[in-house]
Parts: structure tokens; C-alpha cells; sequence
């Protein structure tokens, strides 16, 4: 896993080409890295070699593509990190002489252009849409393979137990349920953290059994690396069975050998 540093955010906001309004005549093979610029290229009557999207523009407006792909791989890819299985796919799609492959991301593509850049041949093209502006047209070239891949060098790399800062926002006690109700944020590296991964942390944060300390949501923040969670400590077992629902259990439960490697 690949995070992106702060120190490079403001440089991959600008776009690394030309910026065309409409789309251009191009003569080669294109990826497309985008809903938008997808749905363009193909309506356009383009088959790209690949194309890589996640069904939404501007975070969370869904996108139609009207279009079926010989093959979909689906990945997850946080907002902010370029993941491995992201890294693989490409890799081995760039690997095999074929169009109209796709990839299926969970998650944001944003950063994906450049890993498709650093494996796809020289003389290909990928095109990206620039917000509010249009699409931006780069053709891969040993110049431009040898910026990304310097630009990549300074990705910071992500594994586990990697730093991970929660701060207590509020807190409530309610007396008819029985509970302290929190609410907070989670300042994090790599990908969103587990709800075991927080209720670990929470519970030696606030000294409590983490038995009766219920994480019910963990929130993203749109191309941050922070969350926003609730949680809930009650006071005794009997209440916390009675009030909390089966799939929030299941999702808050810890094994023992969980505890034992986060205590290593």
C-alpha cells in the first residue's frame, strides 16, 4: 500500500498535460482513469484498452456507463493510498495484448493514472478528467515514466501498525440505556482502520472493558486520512445484549488472539 504524502497533494492537483474541452483525435491505444472520461471515450464510439472508474463523480454522484467490458476487475482503494491489489491489476493488465478491460474501484481511482503510467508502453495514452476544466491527454514516454516514477519514490509506504491518533470529540451519558455515547475522530495512516482495530485503541484510551465498549460507525472523510466514528461504553452486559443489534456485534467482536497480537 502507497499513501499519499501531503507534501504532494497540491502537485497532482494540476493536471500533467494538455487539458482539452472536448475530446481530441487520438491515433493509439487509450486508458481512460475516470467516470466521466470513460463515459466520454466510449460514447464517442472508443473502445479503450483499459478503464478504470468507480461509478460516482465529484465523491458521490452515481455515473452510468452503458457499456459491457470483456472483463471487470474489481479492487478496494482508499481515498488518499494506491493499494497493492490496485498495483497487481494493472500490472497484469498491462501484461496482455487485449481492449476493453476494466477496473471496478471501491473506493477512489484518482491515483491510479500513475501506476498505469509507470506499467503500460511507451506511446499509449491516458486520459483523466481535470475538475471543472476537462480532459487531460498524456502520452506515456520515458520522460514521463521517469517523473512518475520519482513522483512514486516519495508515496510513503503503508503497514500495519503504522501510527493511528484518536481524539474524544464528546461525550453523553444516557441513563435510560445505561451508556456513555462518544463521538471522535481517528487521524490515521494507510487505509481506514478495523472497528477492532479502533475499539482496541478506544478502550485503552478511555480505560474501559472492551466487553462493553460498542464502535458502531467509522466514517471516512473524503480525501482525508481521518475518520469520524461513534462508539458507545455501557455499563453492564445485560444492557448492551439487550439494546445493541446482531450485525454490530458481530462487526465489534474481537478473539482473543486479535487482543494477543495487538499487545506483541
Amino acid at each position: 500500500m502507497l499513501i499519499l504524502p501531503e507534501e504532494l497533494r497540491d502537485l497532482l492537483k494540476k493536471p500533467f498535460g494538455k487539458v482539452y474541452k472536448t475530446l481530441p483525435h487520438i491515433d493509439g491505444d487509450i486508458i481512460t482513469v475516470g467516470d466521466i472520461v470513460t463515459k466520454t471515450v466510449i460514447e464517442n464510439g472508443i473502445i479503450p484498452k483499459l478503464s478504470i472508474f468507480d461509478l460516482k463523480t465529484q465523491r458521490n454522484i452515481p455515473v452510468k456507463i452503458n457499456h459491457k467490458f470483456k472483463k471487470v476487475i474489481k479492487i478496494k482503494n482508499p481515498a488518499g493510498c494506491i493499494s497493492n491489489e490496485a498495483i497487481e491489476s494493472i500490472k497484469y493488465l498491462s501484461t496482455i495484448n487485449d481492449k476493453n478491460n476494466a477496473i471496478l474501484v471501491d473506493g477512489e481511482e484518482d491515483l491510479l493514472a500513475l501506476i498505469v503510467i509507470k506499467y503500460y508502453p511507451e506511446g499509449d495514452y491516458v486520459l483523466y478528467g481535470q475538475p471543472n476544466e476537462g480532459i487531460v491527454v498524456l502520452k506515456i514516454d520515458k520522460t514521463l515514466k521517469q517523473e512518475i516514477d520519482n513522483i512514486l519514490k516519495k508515496f510513503k509506504k503503508w503497514k500495519r501498525g503504522i501510527k493511528m491518533e484518536i481524539k474524544i470529540l464528546s461525550d453523553r451519558y444516557n441513563p435510560l440505556l445505561k451508556r456513555t455515547e462518544y463521538r471522535f475522530i481517528v487521524d490515521h495512516d494507510g487505509p481506514t482502520p478495523t472497528f477492532k482495530e479502533v475499539k482496541l485503541k478506544l478502550a485503552a484510551i478511555l480505560n474501559a472493558n472492551k466487553d462493553l465498549l460498542i464502535v458502531e460507525k467509522i466514517v471516512e472523510e473524503a480525501g482525508m486520512q481521518r475518520a469520524r466514528g461513534y462508539a458507545k461504553l455501557y455499563d453492564n452486559e445485560e444492557m448492551l445484549k439487550l439494546v445493541e443489534r446482531e450485525h454490530i456485534l458481530r462487526k465489534n467482536k474481537i478473539e482473543e488472539e486479535t487482543v494477543a497480537e495487538e499487545g506483541e
